[in-house]
């Protein structure tokens, strides 16, 4: 708990020493731009994490267009495509699979940019020790999972499930969940043998290896997801907000030039945004033929497993 206020206290910190050295915009004063963010975004965030966040996302808009934010947190997907469509907000951030299995009822709702971590395409992986007798999901029912507790969406989405596809409850399948803070905890938990498995999203993996070549190879991949879109950034196609729209776009595609945006970008664990692509759309219409309706997966991380206790057998 007191390494996760430090990181809330140390984003807040950045943001306040960032707001004091850069200069403000002069058209960062007019009338401000409404943005919602999907809820998912947050998984197991506290408020103050939430707070610090969309400070941070504010910041690197603001330094980046010279527009001023006011966000907004959407539960619902379509609710927010709505709300992009009837004007009630002007631009929305949402999962890659999230806009793909709303974008059919909501048509004038396009992409601006991709928010994207080294690539457009996102993978979960489920790792054990390379030397344990697993050969499938199924072999870890009533085992230990090392779960980051900063997991992203997609990490979530494609635990649960693989789990249903296995037969089996998501809420009932392992004995215990470990949610270490960072994702090198988690899988050196595994390394470790403190937990049996660990799954985490395929670029931090990547980082991993770099970082710690030899401790890696006590690692190998059981599972792996199919690519997930990256998320991102929507607006309307409303042609009286067609150049709020390139402003927009064409501040943000070069904010990892910028020192200073590049570590805000960082906080959110992003390299870059990009420019929507064919490629991209065609991970829109793939993964919703593997993933055809919404759901909302298992808590991995809060009331399910509690510390000390089992998820049941």
């Amino acid at each position: 708990m007191a390494r996760k206020k430090w990181f809330v206290i140390a984003a807040c910190c950045a943001v306040l020493l960032w707001a004091s050295v850069l200069p403000v915009p002069a058209q960062n004063v007019g009338k401000p731009v409404r943005f919602g963010l999907i809820r998912s975004l947050f998984r197991a965030a506290d408020e103050g994490t939430v707070v610090s966040a969309t400070h941070m996302f504010g910041e690197l808009v603001a330094m980046q267009t010279g527009v001023r934010p006011e966000f907004s947190v959407v539960d619902e997907p379509g609710e927010l495509a709505r709300r992009i469509e009837s004007g009630e907000l002007e631009f929305g951030v949402l999962h890659g699979i999230e806009y793909a299995w709303v974008r059919e009822r909501h048509p004038s709702v396009k992409p601006v940019v991709l928010a994207c971590n080294g690539s457009e395409r996102l993978q979960a992986q489920l790792l054990v020790r390379s030397d344990s007798a697993y050969e499938r999901l199924s072999d870890l029912r009533s085992r230990r999972l090392s779960f980051p507790r900063r997991s992203m969406n997609h990490v979530h989405l494609f635990l649960h499930r693989a789990m249903e596809a296995s037969g089996a409850q998501p809420d009932q399948f392992f004995a215990s969940i470990q949610t270490p803070l960072s994702v090198t905890d988690a899988l050196e938990a595994v390394i470790e043998a403190e937990a049996d498995a660990v799954i985490v999203d395929g670029q931090a993996l990547k980082f991993f290896r770099e970082q710690q070549p030899v401790r890696s190879r006590r690692l190998r991949v059981l599972a792996e997801s199919p690519p997930f879109p990256t998320a991102v950034l929507l607006g309307s196609t409303n042609p009286e907000r067609k150049g709020l729209g390139e402003r927009l776009q064409t501040g943000l595609l070069r904010a990892h030039e910028r020192l200073a945006a590049r570590e805000l970008l960082m906080l959110w664990r992003l390299t870059r945004f990009e420019k929507p692509s064919d490629s991209y759309d065609r991970l829109l219409t793939e993964i919703v033929a593997n993933y055809p309706k919404p759901f909302e997966p298992v808590s991995f991380v809060q009331e399910l497993y509690p510390s000390g206790a089992g998820g049941g057998r």
